[in-house]
C-alpha cells in the first residue's frame, strides 16, 4: 500500500481524496454534500492511502489552524477495507504529519459510536462539547502530541 498526502487542491490525490468522501459521508451516511464543503480544504493536508491495485482504500485530512492547532477530519475507510486498521493507519500518519509542521495539538469531531476507537488512540473525550448533525451525534475529543502536555 502506498500513502501519498498533498496540500495541492488540483492533485489527484486530492480528488481521488473527494471522491472517496462522497462515497462514504454523501452516498453511504447520508450527510449533505454541503457540509463536506466546509472551507478549510485549502488550508489542509490531505491524505491518501493506494491499495495494491492502486484504488483509494482510505482517507483523511490534517486542517491547520489560525491557532496554531490542528483538526483530524474526514477520516474514511472503504467499506471492503474495513477492519484493516486503516483508520489507524490514517491516525497515526496524520500525527506524524503534524509533528513535522510543529503542531503540538489535535482535536476531532467524530461520530459518537468511534469514540473507543479513537480513544485507543490516545484521544480524550471533551466534557459536555457535542453537536448532532441530521441523526448523526458527534462528539468532541482532543489530543496533546508532546509529552509534557499529556502529563499534566
Amino acid at each position: 500500500m502506498d500513502i501519498l498526502s498533498t496540500t495541492d487542491t488540483s492533485s489527484q490525490i486530492f480528488k481521488d481524496a473527494l471522491a472517496m468522501r462522497k462515497q462514504i459521508f454523501v452516498q453511504e451516511q447520508q450527510i449533505p454534500d454541503v457540509l463536506d464543503q466546509d472551507g478549510r480544504d485549502e488550508r489542509s493536508l490531505h491524505l491518501v492511502i493506494y491499495d495494491e491495485q492502486g484504488e483509494t482504500a482510505a482517507t483523511g485530512r490534517l486542517s491547520f489552524e489560525k491557532d496554531g492547532t490542528g483538526c483530524l477530519s474526514r477520516i474514511a475507510v472503504a467499506p471492503s477495507r474495513r477492519g484493516q486498521q486503516l483508520g489507524k493507519k490514517v491516525i497515526v500518519t496524520l500525527e506524524a504529519k503534524a509533528r513535522e509542521h510543529g503542531l503540538n495539538y489535535l482535536y476531532l469531531v467524530p461520530h459518537e459510536h468511534l469514540e473507543r476507537f479513537y480513544q485507543s488512540l490516545g484521544y480524550k473525550k471533551i466534557p459536555d462539547k457535542h453537536e448532532v448533525v441530521g441523526d448523526h451525534q458527534l462528539i468532541h475529543m482532543e489530543k496533546w502530541l508532546l509529552e509534557a502536555h499529556s502529563l499534566s
